[in-house]
């Protein structure tokens, strides 16, 4: 009988053992993650702690390409197109001699994959065609879009 009775008030000691120590557990993780440790060590880049004041930035590289054969890739043979304008964020560059440029669009408060969503696009001249979408609307860790175009 008192073996038993050794057993049910052992549980309840075991509960709140196991209680306080995910207590503490907890606490400790709060403690790692408010001191910043975590996000300056880069454990959880996306994720900084609230007194740290974060910026970020979108950086794409634009290609822009004669598309020959129209299958909306960039192949073997086919010339780049200069002087193409594209956009991100309401700014526009150019495209140089090898049919490139990089856009970059500041994003305040942005830790991690700030380019999500975002769009870039290009402007087709006249007489031209798409063979691609004219918008592309970024992936969350897309670097580099491609263009392609025809003339008729």
């Amino acid at each position: 009988m008192q073996s038993s009775q050794s057993k049910k008030s052992s549980t309840p000691r075991f509960l709140m053992g196991v209680l306080i120590l995910l207590f503490i557990l907890i606490v400790f993780a709060g403690l790692l993650y408010m001191s910043g440790i975590l996000f300056f060590n880069g454990w959880m880049p996306c994720y900084p702690p609230p007194w740290v004041s974060v910026d970020g930035a979108v950086k794409v590289d634009v290609y822009a390409f004669y598309d020959a054969n129209q299958n909306g890739n960039p192949d073997e043979g086919e010339r780049s197109l200069p002087n193409i304008e594209a956009s991100l964020g309401g700014k526009t560059k150019i495209t140089n001699q090898e049919g490139i440029t990089t856009l970059y669009l500041f994003k305040e408060g942005c830790a991690c994959r700030c380019g999500k969503n975002e769009s870039v696009s290009i402007q087709v001249p006249l007489s031209w065609e798409a063979t691609t979408p004219t918008t592309i609307r970024l992936k969350e860790s897309e670097t580099q879009v491609n263009f392609g175009l025809i003339k008729p």
